[in-house]
C-alpha cells in the first residue's frame, strides 16, 4: 500500500476498504476462465476507519470495525477510487 494511501483517514462513521483482486488462478495451478472470476462476491480489507458517528446527547459512538477486518462489499454503493494500482472503497460502516 502506498504512502499516500496510509495517510487518508475517513470522517465520522466512514471506513476505508481495499478491494482483493480476483485470483486468475487455481492452487492446482490451473487458469481460471472471466465467466468464473465475475461471479465472486467482492471482499476486502478495512484499511483506515473514522472515529464514529455521535449520537443526539453528542457522545460519538465506536466502530465496530477495525483496521486488518475482512469484509464483503455491496455491488453498489460507496465511493470508489484508485491509488497506484491499488483500489479502495470509502463506505458507512
Amino acid at each position: 500500500m502506498s504512502l499516500l494511501a496510509r495517510r487518508i483517514k475517513p470522517l465520522v462513521d466512514r471506513v476505508m476498504v481495499k478491494r482483493f483482486l480476483a485470483p486468475k488462478k487455481t492452487t492446482g495451478g490451473l487458469y481460471l476462465p472471466e465467466s468464473a472470476q465475475k461471479d465472486e462476491i467482492p471482499q476486502g480489507v478495512v484499511t483506515a476507519v473514522g472515529p464514529g458517528a455521535m449520537n443526539s446527547d453528542g457522545k460519538v459512538l465506536p466502530m465496530n470495525l477495525k483496521e486488518g477486518d475482512e469484509v464483503l462489499l455491496p455491488n453498489y454503493g460507496g465511493q470508489e477510487f484508485k491509488i497506484d494500482e491499488d483500489e479502495f472503497v470509502i463506505l458507512r460502516e
